[in-house]
């Protein structure tokens, strides 16, 4: 045989067995993980399938805690241990996440707001329910109150989506097309499936943790952050935010078609349009476009907050998109302010 080929074929072998080492102590790694003692909470069968929740705290009305997409509930555990003061808390992972069980696809607000339902039924959590979340979980929590308005206390969304999202379809600039549109958010969730399924998101994972991008997540006890990154390298939670994100359009259907907006305590949490403007000329967004994309989100959430009369906007200060982390104190104070008005029977905020 030809020395070259001979070259060639050792060559290859060596590297079909680098991916294979690669893939099983990835998945060896994320099976010790999963099997891991979990963190207070437990899984609850919501149908066949069984989500994590964690439940703590005493009073009325219960809070329930609604991430955004691909995001791990434990992000919101310091905020969670601050509210469980003042009221009941629930902190739970959509299926697919963390140590919750793949659920059904596709991932439509339909089948979250059903998942959900079951939870605080499973749980035996009665109403009124004050609806806390962020971003698409805003979405989801939006059709919970139009089917469920009797059982909905108020809602405190930050940086919620809106059933009017496809407004941002009017920002044609190709950096947003490569970085802000729905579809470059589906491209990267399925590259990261893809990429997660070789086991190359745990070498990624790593990176990430030492690099500008986890800095949000630096104040979050280090046992959280390994979860975080944990989540990251999951490939069913990649598959989870690929449909979820690719249901977006279905789920806003649904959504408008649930019923009319409950008349409760309505706070929508808006970001700094300073720090938000500053966030995207980092990504190399022109100012101009920046600017059109800040305004779009400014007249959605006031749009949005306008369906019920006790909905208010309030912009907060330091606050990127990611609120829970970048300022946790601001849903803190907002969450505590809807429970006195509520508990005293205020009907403004």
């Amino acid at each position: 045989m030809n020395t070259w080929w001979i070259l060639l074929i050792g060559v290859a072998v060596v590297f079909l067995l680098a991916v294979a080492n690669s893939l099983v102590g990835n998945a060896l790694s994320t099976w010790r993980w999963l099997r891991r003692p979990l963190p207070q909470g437990d899984r609850v069968d919501v149908g066949g399938y069984r989500v994590y929740a964690l439940c703590q705290g005493e009073g009325k009305p219960t809070v329930v805690l609604e991430t955004a997409v691909n995001s791990l509930s434990l992000e919101w555990w310091p905020i969670q241990q601050e509210l469980i003061q003042d009221a009941n808390v629930l902190l739970y992972d959509r299926a697919g996440n963390g140590w919750s069980e793949k659920g059904p696809f596709p991932r439509t607000s339909q089948q979250v707001v059903k998942e959900l339902r079951a939870l605080l039924d499973r749980l035996q959590l009665e109403p009124p329910f004050l609806l806390v979340g962020q971003s698409q979980g805003g979405l989801y929590l939006q059709h919970f109150a139009r089917l469920y308005p009797q059982e909905v206390a108020g809602l405190v969304l930050a940086d919620p989506v809106s059933t009017n999202n496809d407004r941002f379809n009017q920002i044609q600039s190709p950096i947003h097309q490569r970085y802000g549109s729905i579809a470059s958010k589906i491209a990267n969730a399925r590259r990261a499936v893809s990429a997660s399924r070789l086991g190359l998101m745990r070498s990624t994972a790593r990176r990430m943790r030492s690099g500008a991008q986890f800095d949000p997540y630096r104040d979050l006890p280090d046992w959280i952050q390994e979860a975080v990154l944990e989540n990251f390298i999951l490939p069913k939670a990649h598959l989870a935010a690929v449909s979820e994100l690719e249901s977006l359009d279905e789920s806003i259907v649904q959504v408008r078609k649930a019923g009319a907006f409950p008349l409760v305590p309505f706070l929508v949490l808006h970001h700094d349009p300073l720090k938000y403007r500053q966030e995207l000329e980092n990504w190399g967004y022109p100012a101009d476009t920046a600017q059109a994309v800040e305004e779009i989100w400014l007249e959605l959430h006031q749009e949005l907050a306008a369906q019920s009369p006790l909905g208010e906007v309030r912009i907060v200060p330091g606050s990127g998109h990611a609120m829970h982390l970048d300022q946790p104190q601001a849903l803190v104070k907002g969450v505590r302010e809807l429970l006195g008005n509520i508990r005293a029977g205020n009907k403004t905020l």
